[in-house]
């Protein structure tokens, strides 16, 4: 028994720097850095400066489909986007494009600002 509180003793100092490994590592699974909240918001307005179908965006924002799928109902909700569809000449497919609004241009450059 003596061998198990000495091995739950080791572990709060084995694990005392893990909030700085997480902080200089910020690697996903994947090795790619992670960004910030903001930097995939501005990266996703840029893509809807001109309108723009999702999987050019996520493309172009670099965003696997959740990820664009959750920021993009936040600024559809909050007016930063509209959506259209656009419906294919045979009918059976319609593309959905996504453009700025105004609140959404705003948006833009408030972050470019804050980005340089």
């Amino acid at each position: 028994m003596e061998t198990k509180e000495i091995s739950r003793e080791k572990e709060p100092s084995q694990y005392s720097n893990l909030d700085k490994l997480i902080q200089l590592r910020m690697r996903s699974r994947k090795g790619r850095k992670i960004r910030s909240r903001d930097t995939i918001l501005y990266e996703i307005l840029d893509a809807c400066h001109s309108p723009a179908v999702e999987h050019w965006i996520m493309i172009k924002a670099r965003v696997g489909y959740q990820s664009f799928v959750k920021h993009m109902d936040t600024l559809l909700s909050e007016g930063k986007v509209s959506s259209s569809r656009s419906a294919d000449h045979r009918g059976r497919n319609s593309a959905t494009y996504y453009t700025l609004t105004k609140e959404g241009l705003q948006m833009l450059e408030r972050l470019k600002s804050e980005k340089s």
